[in-house]
């Protein structure tokens, strides 16, 4: 699940995952971040939007409210009053408030969700079973089995593929403080 950093009134970073559709995000007050019910309302000075995308990713999108706070995007203001959001970027809100955008997800154990085209588990290459035990990996997307029978995720310490570790206690690898 993508996240927003913030810092908080002691400014250490803190992360919030993005777990509905719509967030307002605020240059002032209590809650910088607003999860809203639906695309419209006042008091914010941006909003994050989630899409559904291919391969049961999101793509979020930032949208300037339009009010007089300006809202910059890695330095620069939104063209057309919208972006489509990559992970690390930087919201910018009134000169004052920053935040980062996160796509960085960490490997969960969830039921396959299956697909209209066959899918097989990265490691074993057995053909995934939707509403099967199976982790969707963080980095590169794909699917491996991981059932008492086929742990195929935590065989290795890394995912097949693309070497993103398999570890469940595992932490976030990028943190605003490394910038």
């Amino acid at each position: 699940m993508a996240g927003i950093w913030i810092q908080d009134e002691k400014r250490a970073w803190a992360r919030r995952d993005l777990s509905s559709q719509y967030f307002g995000l605020r240059a002032a007050g209590d809650s910088p971040v607003v999860e809203v019910p639906h695309a419209q309302g006042p008091g914010y000075a941006a909003l994050l939007a989630c899409y559904p995308a291919s391969n049961h990713r999101q793509q979020w999108a930032l949208f300037d409210s339009g009010q007089a706070e300006a809202v910059l995007v890695n330095g620069e203001p939104m063209l057309a009053g919208f972006v489509l959001l990559k992970a690390r970027d930087e919201i910018l809100l009134g000169g004052r408030t920053r935040f980062y955008f996160s796509t960085e997800e960490l490997p969960v154990v969830v039921p396959y969700p299956g697909g209209a085209t066959p899918e097989f588990c990265a490691r074993c290459h057995k053909p995934l079973v939707a509403g099967a035990p199976a982790v969707r990996c963080p980095s590169c997307g794909r699917w491996c089995d991981q059932t008492a029978e086929r742990p195929c995720w935590t065989y290795g310490p890394a995912c097949p593929l693309c070497g993103h570790p398999t570890a469940f206690d595992a932490d976030l690898r990028w943190t605003p403080e490394q910038l």
